[in-house]
C-alpha cells in the first residue's frame, strides 16, 4: 500500500499542471487492489476543501468523486465506513463541508455525546451542538 497526499490527488483529478499531472497519473498507475492508494482522513478533508474552495467544483461534482473513490478497488480510503455516513449527511446539508461531516461522525464513533462549535452550518448537523 502506497499512501497518496492531497497534491498527488489533486493534481490526477484535476489534470490542471501537466508536468505534475503526468507524474500522478503515473503513481495512481502503480496502485491495484493487492497494492492500493491509501488515503487519509486528512487527505480527503483537505482535497475535497480544494475541490470546493480552490477548484470551484459543485456540491455533486464532490458526492460523484467520493462515491467513485470510495468504490474504485485500486484505493483504500481510511475509515471507508465513516467516510460513507459522512458524504451521506453532506450530500444531504448543503451548507456543510465534508470536514465537518466526518469530524461529527468520527467524534461520534470515537464515544462523544455531541461536539461542541460555533460554526451555524455544522450545528444542524445531529452530531453536533451549537455554542451561542
Amino acid at each position: 500500500m502506497i499512501g497518496l497526499d492531497t497534491n498527488i490527488l489533486a493534481r490526477f483529478f484535476t489534470q490542471d499542471d501537466a508536468a505534475q499531472s503526468e507524474q500522478a497519473n503515473r503513481v495512481i498507475e502503480l496502485c491495484s487492489a493487492d497494492h492500493p492508494g491509501y488515503i487519509s482522513i486528512i487527505v480527503l478533508a483537505e482535497l475535497f476543501w480544494l475541490f470546493e474552495k480552490t477548484y470551484k467544483y459543485s456540491r455533486g461534482q464532490q458526492v460523484a468523486l467520493l462515491g467513485n473513490m470510495l468504490e474504485v478497488e485500486d484505493l483504500k480510503v481510511e475509515s471507508s465506513d465513516e467516510v460513507r455516513l459522512a458524504a451521506k449527511a453532506f450530500s444531504s446539508n448543503k451548507s456543510v463541508q465534508l470536514a465537518d461531516c466526518l469530524i461529527g461522525i468520527r467524534n461520534a464513533k470515537s464515544g462523544c455525546t455531541t461536539t461542541k462549535t460555533f460554526d451555524k452550518a455544522a450545528g444542524k448537523l445531529a452530531e453536533f451542538e451549537l455554542v451561542r
